[in-house]
């Protein structure tokens, strides 16, 4: 569209996230919602269709925060923990796994045992700070975008090799930068 169209939702939002096929955002209530492309499911419903208004994510969780990457999306709970969901070729969903059989259509449990403050997704990576300012990548690794001096790709969380602490971490399609 040329010109800004208001966001269709019963719920007031206060956060909203694009990526590249699909857009996600929370209530206030902290209820999580997508719309947009659903071939890999991105929309997080496990319904593999396309939505033009924003519906309902498949969990009742209350989350603090969304991040929505090219085709995968993330959301954080009051406590830390992320969830993610969609395609998950290159271990972006951060479960342990990998592989176009690995798509997961609902939010699961991402990064096991580890907490964050924020979260930033990329085109096929993403990446979580924690509350002491450390950084943690997963998924593609084509062109270091986790940091870890590898061009390996991670299923689960690998710490940046540097000493420095991150303020905040912005996303790029292929790369991942702080603040």
């Amino acid at each position: 569209r040329a010109t800004p169209v208001a966001v269709q939702t019963a719920d007031l939002c206060k956060q909203i996230g694009a990526g590249g096929g699909v857009a996600g955002g929370l209530s206030v209530g902290g209820g999580g919602f997508c719309w947009g492309g659903d071939s890999w499911g991105q929309l997080g419903d496990s319904s593999h269709e396309a939505r033009t208004l924003p519906g309902p994510i498949g969990d009742p969780r209350s989350f603090s925060a969304i991040a929505v990457g090219t085709a995968h999306a993330c959301a954080l709970t009051a406590g830390g923990e992320a969830y993610c969901w969609g395609p998950n070729w290159s271990g972006q969903i951060g479960d342990g796994t990998h592989g176009y059989s690995n798509a997961r259509y609902t939010p699961v449990r991402a990064a096991a045992g580890m907490t964050f403050a924020s979260l930033a997704l990329g085109g096929y990576h993403s990446c979580g700070l924690t509350s002491g300012r450390t950084a943690y990548c997963w998924g593609a690794n084509g062109s270091g975008q986790p940091g870890d001096r590898t061009l390996e790709e991670r299923d689960t969380p690998a710490p940046v090799s540097t000493a420095m602490r991150f303020a905040s971490l912005r996303r790029g399609d292929s790369h991942t930068s702080d603040r």
